[in-house]
């Protein structure tokens, strides 16, 4: 997948937004769309930015290496978001797969190209 695409599956699987923006339960309703857009947006980016550095511990599969790069740019998620955020980008990474659309329930249908390796015993 894209470093996009696995940047939004780690905000849409990963990101709680009542834990990373603990103010928004106390803003009117009105508010909370638009301050909810613009903090993923931010997110997003930073997350995109800061993560065409490290592309080494993408390929080498490492999200806790990937993690303690990305703390120093001070991205607004709660540490331990950012490291299940980064577990997921590593393991989206490089995997080729494709949407075919979503079930009667509104869950995604994907296909993916998978390699398997056998060892003799």
């Amino acid at each position: 997948m894209t470093l996009d695409v696995c940047i939004a599956h780690a905000i849409h699987r990963d990101l709680d937004i009542v834990e990373a923006l603990p103010g928004i339960l106390d803003c009117p309703t009105e508010e909370i769309e638009p301050l909810v857009a613009d903090y993923v947006l931010r997110v997003q980016e930073a997350l995109r930015v800061g993560l065409e550095s490290c592309r080494k511990h993408l390929e080498n599969r490492d999200a806790a290496s990937l993690c303690v790069d990305l703390v120093p740019l001070k991205l607004p998620i709660p540490l331990h978001m950012l490291h299940a955020m980064c577990q997921t980008i590593v393991d989206l990474y490089g995997v080729e797969a494709r949407c075919l659309g979503e079930t009667r329930s509104g869950h995604p249908i994907f296909a993916m190209k998978m390699t398997v390796q056998l060892q003799d015993a």
